[in-house]
């Protein structure tokens, strides 16, 4: 039985991997005019991750799941693309808990964010 190769991980002084992210930007009717970078995101963390079966088909799946990023660095929103160790990924969720607690006073370190792999 042979193993297959696997992918080294990239990992940024937080502890995690890194990640290109990219924002489309569009016209004044709504189409896709330009792709802005909007730079290297370091310590990203996966969480959640699923594979799960879609639309009852077998050969079609569904990877998605959430992913971690520093909450001092880029701001994720929904329809953003993020390549992580050469995966695209899209956004399609608001950020999760990206705020101070009303009861510790304390903020999480990372925000949590809705992604699916684009094929």
């Amino acid at each position: 039985m042979t193993v297959p190769e696997q992918i080294p991980m990239t990992l940024g002084p937080l502890g995690g991997i890194e990640g290109v992210a990219t924002r489309p930007t569009h016209d004044h009717r709504g189409d896709p005019k330009n792709v802005e970078e909007l730079g290297t995101i370091t310590g990203i963390v996966f969480g959640g991750r699923s594979s799960s079966l879609r639309d009852g088909r077998q050969e079609v799946s569904d990877t998605s799941g959430l992913i971690g990023c520093p909450r001092d660095g880029i701001k994720l929103q929904a329809g953003d693309r993020i390549v992580i160790q050469g995966v695209k990924y899209s956004v399609v969720g608001p950020r999760l808990f990206d705020y101070v607690s009303s009861v510790s006073g304390v903020g999480m370190s990372r925000y949590w964010i809705d992604v699916q792999a684009v094929v």
